[in-house]
């Protein structure tokens, strides 16, 4: 008999097992020299650990944990703190001392030529002292004309108090008549109540308490009556107040006040209150601590109506420039009602202006904004330097 092919005897065996042969065949090369390779890295004899490297000891040490992040005591000073750290020119940067503590003042100095005066920049309600569309571009291009400025943190105002809402009274289900065929035995046996329905449970985290929707959770008054609240105006009346010490401790006593928004009304409330001293002859004019004052978008009033900006505007010598962008219908109607108070008070230096909406490409150079209120200051209070003057600070 003749003996088969191996091509023959590949073709009898079923496939399964040739495709196991093949595997069998290819896994040969491979394993050989592995086994191989193994056997020579084992260690004939068993040998002693060497000791770790000081790299391979500090990495079993346990990593060092991140620093826990800064605890504020309110939200204002996490803003401003937040604001100081997030600016270029940290020399810009002051903290001046009020009675609610120390506040952020951005300072900027004049640029190349003689001070002229000093700005105080009062900055609107939920904005902050470096506002890109408005305070940023002010507070950054007048110190190029000789104004030194000084933009201040404001709180913000208090608003009306919600009023208080009486709820329903609400009406208790009466138990129902027992049935005159239950046995007393069956009226005796108590029956169970339903379980509370969680879905209308409500949780209070001013007070910490759970309550059922019902009735009012009970208020903790412990922590408020050991905490006096400071009004918002009195802390903004006594930042305003540090500020223009720290401006006349630079040597400068020709000071504009500067007002947006919310900041108006404030300017004119802080003018208001300030002693104007007398002068010596009756032939001089006295000085006063505010040369002028410039408004923008102001608001007539604070939100609870406790200051109002027609009223504090006693002055008609003092120069008043008046802007407005006319965004809403409030700039529209309080910007004729002060107008109005101007013309028939008999202002003598009063200008009212009406300007577009800035663009965002020129928020943070000059503009028609920065520009209107440079040309006012140099006109109506730009100061002279006088020398061997003897002034003495209020």
């Amino acid at each position: 008999m003749k003996p088969a092919h191996c091509t023959e005897i590949n073709a009898q065996l079923p496939h399964t097992l040739r495709a196991f042969a093949l595997a069998l065949v290819m896994a040969m090369p491979w394993s050989l020299p592995a086994l191989a390779q193994d056997e020579a890295d084992t260690p004939t004899e068993a040998t002693e650990e060497a000791p770790a490297s000081e790299d391979q000891a500090s990495d079993n040490q346990p990593a060092e944990q991140p620093p826990a992040p800064p605890i504020y005591s309110s939200r204002e000073e996490r803003d401003m703190k937040l604001l100081a750290s997030e600016l270029r020119d940290q020399e810009t940067v002051v903290w001046l001392n009020a009675i609610d503590g120390p506040f952020l003042a951005l300072h900027e100095q004049e640029v190349g030529t003689e001070p002229v005066g000093a700005v105080l920049i009062l900055h609107a309600e939920g904005q902050h002292s470096n506002w890109p569309t408005t305070i940023e571009s002010i507070r950054s291009r007048l110190p190029y004309h000789g104004w030194i400025t000084v933009a201040t943190s404001l709180p913000n105002p208090e608003t009306p108090a919600l009023p208080e809402r009486t709820l329903p009274a609400l009406s208790v289900p009466q138990p129902a008549a027992a049935d005159s065929d239950t046995t007393p035995a069956e009226q005796d046996t108590p029956t169970e109540s339903p379980a509370p329905d969680e879905t209308n449970e409500i949780f209070d985290e001013s007070t910490q308490q759970v309550t059922d929707g019902n009735l009012a959770p009970e208020a903790d008054t412990t922590a408020t009556e050991n905490t006096p609240q400071l009004a918002a105006e009195d802390v903004a009346y006594s930042r305003l107040e540090a500020a223009i010490t720290y401006i006349n401790d630079l040597g400068i006593f020709n000071v504009v006040l500067l007002g947006d928004g919310i900041g108006a009304a404030r300017a004119g409330n802080f003018l208001q209150t300030l002693p104007v001293p007398e002068a010596k002859n009756p032939n001089e004019k006295p000085i006063k601590p505010i040369r002028a004052m410039v408004i923008i978008n102001a608001r007539n009033h604070s939100p609870t109506g406790d200051i109002k900006l027609i009223d504090s505007l006693y002055d008609p010598e003092m120069p008043i420039l008046d802007i407005y962008f006319g965004q809403d219908q409030r700039d529209k109607i309080e910007s004729q009602a002060r107008k109005k108070y101007a013309l028939r008070n008999g202002f003598q230096t009063y200008q009212q202006i009406l300007l577009p909406e800035l663009a965002h490409n020129t928020m943070l150079d000059s503009n028609r904004l920065t520009r209107r209120v440079r040309g006012f200051l140099q006109l109506h209070a730009r100061g002279v330097k006088v020398d061997n003057a003897i002034i003495k600070k209020r």
